[in-house]
């Protein structure tokens, strides 16, 4: 158990930080990344085939067991570095980040009610010299019934997006924030998020592509959202078996203006 805890929090040393194939650098001019919610990775064969289709440089996992054939696999299949936040201490589901560049763990982002399960990390990725912040998040779930359910859970879903959106916006450099959102346009805990953040679908005119269905209605609630310093080249969802949420897939382009955080020296957040 506590070597389980450890591992939870920190990026397993030996991975590689280059591509999987070894053979080229990293893409530093444009990044690929996917949020993707694999649903405890009940069919791991598949949803790693779907993650090596999607060829990302970052990917942000929801619902991803560490071990048995979990994100440890993956990561080493895919040559990839990762960092892992459980939901509750000590377990073996929860967040991760798989990264081509460098990781380094800001901190796990916990939960201030008693009783709910942490959502997500805040993680430095380095790519091509320079740190990104990158944040994968999966707020509160939505209780059933629907309608009642995401009233009532509104208000801590609402607590959590406040918590990001305050970190990206005292950030000074690149941002990307990605993950099972459990929310819609125009909700307050959807515009706590979009009010400081560029949803990447809303640009691309692609927010009407549903990642999940629920009760036969389409819904998209995963979501990626960037700070000015990106270019938003494509975001779209993909309708990809193996979940029951489908990956958002975002192509993004440094803008030669934003502000970058040296790797030598980092301010606070």
């Amino acid at each position: 158990m506590m070597i389980l805890a450890l591992m939870s929090l920190l990026m397993m040393p030996g991975c590689p930080a280059t591509c999987p194939d070894q053979t080229q650098p990293c893409r530093t001019s444009t990044l690929r990344v996917v949020t993707y919610n694999i649903h405890s990775a009940k069919d791991p064969e598949l949803i790693l085939k779907n993650l090596q289709r999607l060829d990302a440089d970052v990917i942000f996992l929801q619902e991803t067991p560490l071990l048995e054939k979990g994100v440890v696999e993956f990561a080493r299949k895919l040559g990839m570095n990762f960092l892992f936040a459980p939901y509750q201490p000590g377990g073996n589901s929860g967040c991760a980040i798989l990264s081509r560049g460098t990781l380094k763990l800001v901190r796990p982002l916990k939960s201030a009610q008693p009783g709910e399960r942490d959502f997500g990390l805040i993680a430095e990725v380095t790519v091509g010299g320079s740190m990104i912040d990158i944040v994968c998040i999966h707020l509160k779930s939505v209780p059933r019934p629907l309608v009642t359910g995401f009233v009532s859970s509104v208000g801590l879903r609402s607590a959590q997006a406040k918590e990001v959106a305050e970190f990206t916006v005292a950030a000074t450099g690149p941002v990307i924030v990605a993950g099972d959102c459990n929310t819609l346009a125009p909700s307050p805990d959807y515009g706590l998020l979009a009010g400081v953040l560029t949803d990447c679908c809303v640009v691309t005119k692609t927010a009407t592509q549903p990642s999940i269905y629920l009760e036969n209605l389409g819904l998209r609630i995963d979501h990626v959202f960037v700070n000015e310093a990106w270019r938003v080249r494509s975001c779209r969802v993909l309708p990809l078996a193996g979940s029951d949420h489908r990956p958002v897939l975002a192509e993004l382009e440094r803008m030669e203006k934003a502000s970058q955080k040296s790797t030598t020296t980092k301010p606070g957040p």
